[in-house]
């Protein structure tokens, strides 16, 4: 039976038949690889944000060349006269690749020679493979850990990847080099300065990119596929047909629901509502695949179906809340932390104001504060279709008399101009949504160290009061850190010494303290 793990290991996991489910993307970039193989260019960064299912890709393809078909496109015609596949697979880690590289074909010994002989001792391992008519496959996973090293701690280092892809790019060798990455090559240059950077991007040029972002629409098909078997019990039938009208009627999910009457029965019991807001939601907050197929067998989920009820859009807040809470509580990187924060407040006001119908009224607070966040901009949340919806799906008698009580008592509004019902903080200015607007331009990321290295180009000083003194002209020049270095650079040539700026947040001078002693 397959198995389903959170996440896949290329090396521990090479002999285990896991769940995997072929998508249009995993295809596309299948045939991307044997495409750019048949004209000659073998080295490959298949880039994708966390949970994508990379990962996984590299265990399909393995499986795929070694005759346990998992892509639709077969590969007779781009490795014509060959026999067989050879692989050898490389989890990356926060050391050095040139030496993972040598440990893992057997060329530690020289290790300490130049690239060019140690690339020459791999190309007659190859020569070797090649005479068998086989296919050298080599797969480095989280490649992104090795060019981290490289830019904090061996520079140099860079060339040996730009030698080893150039190597691979020889159309007359049998070999593959297939990396993932988070993101892109260059990326992991950030704190290098410009002539460096350029580097990088050269290196970068030897190696085909291609990106392995599964769209929304994708996890949506494997959420369907996950869930299939379970179907709309005859009972509630008429609900669960009105219910899904009134979310389309009112533009409340995507596009990527919208053309299949069909998928949607299929991801029953997530209603269409609540299967488009948590799969937007995981990939917003979580790890795409992999926190989506977390979810499909979670607990939560599972008591849903245990008691044949619909898993809604108050369900959804519940779940994100519970399991994802530092990504929603993180304000640098989650920018409707406010829309949450508001949400929160309006439940604790909530409280006080209802007895008996509290679990309701939570229940409608809770739709509300999603639905601001992850519907389209022209959906429509008045008091017709969230009742409507509440009546479907979260199953509340009296929605309109708890909406308008809600209203009464100040905790939600509509806006006319968005078409919704959004919360109320003690002014009649949607601050929370100001403020997430505002986020959208703020950039979660900005690295100041590399922006100032690109605008401040000091000019070395000199100590003064010392060449005055001895009559030995001494000079400085700067650097600049976001954390305190491990290695200072020592200085070369003319200058004397450096003078090391740190722009960090964290407070440091007991480490400074430390350091300088």
């Amino acid at each position: 039976m397959a198995e389903f793990k959170i996440s896949t290991n290329i090396e521990r996991d090479a002999h285990v038949d896991l769940d995997f489910i072929l998508t249009k993307n995993a295809d596309d970039v299948f045939e991307r690889l044997l495409y750019n193989y048949g004209r000659g260019q073998h080295a490959f960064s298949v880039i994708g944000s966390y949970g994508t299912g990379k990962s996984t890709f590299l265990w399909a393809l393995e499986k795929h060349l070694t005759g346990n078909r998992k892509f639709s496109k077969t590969i007779s015609i781009e490795f014509k006269g060959i026999k067989a596949f050879q692989f050898e697979r490389i989890v990356g880690e926060s050391c050095s690749f040139k030496e993972k590289f040598c440990e893992v074909f057997g060329l530690s010994k020289w290790l300490d020679s130049s690239n060019k002989k140690i690339l020459k001792e791999f190309g007659a391992l190859l020569l070797d493979i090649q005479s068998q008519k086989n296919v050298l496959v080599i797969l480095v996973d989280e490649f992104g850990k090795h060019l981290e090293f490289v830019a904090k701690k061996d520079p140099d280092e860079l060339y040996f990847i730009q030698e080893l892809a150039e190597f691979c790019n020889d159309s007359e060798r049998s070999i593959m080099l297939i990396t993932t990455l988070h993101q892109n090559f260059s990326s992991y240059a950030k704190g290098l300065n410009k002539a460096e950077k350029s580097e990088w991007d050269k290196v970068r040029g030897r190696f085909i990119d291609i990106a392995f972002d599964e769209p929304v629409e994708q996890l949506i098909f494997f959420a369907s596929e996950k869930l299939k078997g379970h179907t709309v019990p005859k009972d509630a039938r008429k609900n669960f047909d009105k219910g899904v009208k009134n979310v389309l009627s009112n533009h409340l999910i995507g596009n990527s629901l919208v053309a299949d009457l069909e998928k949607l029965e299929r991801l029953y019991p997530l209603d269409p509502l609540a299967a488009d807001i948590i799969t937007k939601s995981l990939q917003k907050f979580g790890q795409n695949e992999r926190s989506l197929f977390t979810f499909l067998d979670s607990p939560e989920l599972a008591k849903t179906i245990e008691l044949n009820r619909i898993f809604n859009v108050s369900d959804c807040f519940d779940y994100l809340t519970q399991n994802l809470i530092g990504e929603i509580e993180d304000g640098e990187r989650n920018p409707f932390k406010p829309q949450f924060k508001a949400a929160s407040v309006a439940l604790e006001r909530a409280e006080f104001l209802f007895n008996e119908t509290y679990y309701d009224a939570a229940a409608l607070i809770k739709t509300i504060c999603l639905v601001n966040i992850f519907s389209p901009t022209v959906s429509v949340l008045d008091i017709k279709s969230l009742s409507t919806y509440s009546k479907c799906f979260l199953d509340v008698a009296d929605p309109e008399t708890i909406i308008n009580t809600l209203i009464y008592k100040k905790l939600i509004k509509f806006s006319n101009h968005r078409s919704k019902f959004n919360f109320i903080e003690g002014t009649d200015v949607d601050i929370e949504q100001e403020l997430i607007n505002a986020n959208r331009y703020v950039d979660a990321d900005f690295d100041l160290v590399s922006r100032l290295k690109e605008h401040f180009d000091f000019s070395l000083i000199p100590a003064k009061r010392v060449q005055f003194e001895l009559g030995t002209p001494r000079f400085f020049g700067f650097n600049f850190y976001d954390e305190i270095p491990s290695d200072v650079e020592k200085p070369k040539g003319e200058i004397d010494g450096y003078i090391n700026l740190i722009f960090t947040k964290k407070r440091i001078e007991s480490q400074l303290r430390e350091y300088a002693n």
